[in-house]
């Protein structure tokens, strides 16, 4: 099944963690405000929010998770990325996420 525009967007926003939409990185509030602007009612909205208890993480551990990773044998500087998790994302976004973490447990949470 391929999801795109909108039903895409809806589909993303069921996980928790960081949403890549339209080739960018969104947070879930600017999800909400494209859903909102298409007339989504609330009711759909509110059930697609991620749990409370995911908080960014503060400046400290996403200092302490660059530091992790810029010191990393695996780190590829030129691409700023993990050369193990295969993700995708740069470093310098995923140690933002509140669901990010290390292949190598060197990040501590």
């Amino acid at each position: 099944m391929i999801l795109t525009g909108l039903a895409a967007l809806r589909h993303m926003m069921e996980r928790e963690g960081p949403l890549l939409w339209g080739g960018k990185i969104i947070t879930h509030d600017e999800a909400v405000r494209v859903l909102e602007a298409a007339g989504t009612p609330a009711e759909e909205i509110e059930q697609l929010r991620p749990p409370a208890k995911l908080q960014p993480p503060t400046e400290a551990m996403i200092t302490a998770r660059i530091t992790a990773c810029t010191t990393c044998e695996y780190y590829r500087k030129e691409s700023d990325k993990c050369g193990i998790c295969g993700c995708g994302a740069v470093v310098s976004q995923r140690s933002k996420s509140p669901l990010g973490s290390c292949p190598k447990g060197k990040w501590d949470q």
